[in-house]
């Protein structure tokens, strides 16, 4: 099964195009994680074709926290070999992923994203589309004190780490990651890249 990412900038007619800029920060940041790199698909969208089920929750956790995109993500074949650019790709999981991000563009704005599943993935997409759903849920709500939280926890790792950078008590480090379910995201990230590698439900 093949996992295929369409990213697709919100307001880009009044906002600087991203996809130049995010392109290159997601194919540095996880470019071994990935079957085909991004790769601008048409004039404010980006592809890419992901290699380890792994590295599909952090960056849709990236993804999310900047919320400039709408996320679609399909699962299902695709025809191999795979060709060298991601626009040449096609197959199942293709056509999935613009069903997802089109499925996407019509919810609330909470939830800019969505997963569909070609036959014989159709489960696991709607497993991961609650999953990734409550992700989405719980970045959307954060205020701008709880993204700079997420931000320390996320690149830190520790109560102790966090409260070092914020300048705070480690008890108010502790109750400040609660509020912003960072433990909680931790987990939704883990269990999104089980559900991808095919390792819950049968």
């Amino acid at each position: 099964m093949a996992i295929v990412v369409i990213l697709d900038q919100q307001g880009s007619r009044t906002e600087p195009d991203l996809v130049g800029e995010w392109t290159a920060r997601l194919n540095d940041g996880f470019g071994s994680g990935l079957a085909l790199p991004f790769t601008r698909t048409a004039g404010d969208e980006m592809q890419a074709v992901i290699g380890r089920p792994e590295a599909l929750g952090e960056i849709v956790r990236q993804v999310l926290a900047s919320e400039s995109w709408w996320l679609g993500i399909g699962l299902g074949e695709v025809e191999r070999p795979l060709p060298e650019d991601t626009r040449e790709g096609r197959g199942p999981a293709f056509w999935s992923a613009r069903e997802a991000v089109a499925k996407a563009k019509s919810q609330r704005a909470s939830r800019p994203i969505a997963v569909r599943g070609a036959d014989g993935a159709t489960d696991t997409a709607a497993w991961l589309d609650e999953c990734l759903g409550a992700l989405a849920f719980i970045i959307s709500r954060r205020t701008e004190a709880q993204r700079r939280v997420a931000g320390a926890w996320q690149k830190a790792g520790s109560v102790q780490a966090v409260a070092d950078e914020l300048g705070i008590s480690v008890q108010g480090s502790r109750q400040r990651i609660l509020a912003a379910g960072c433990e909680e995201e931790d987990d939704l990230v883990r269990l999104a890249a089980r559900i991808a590698a095919g390792e819950l439900g049968s």
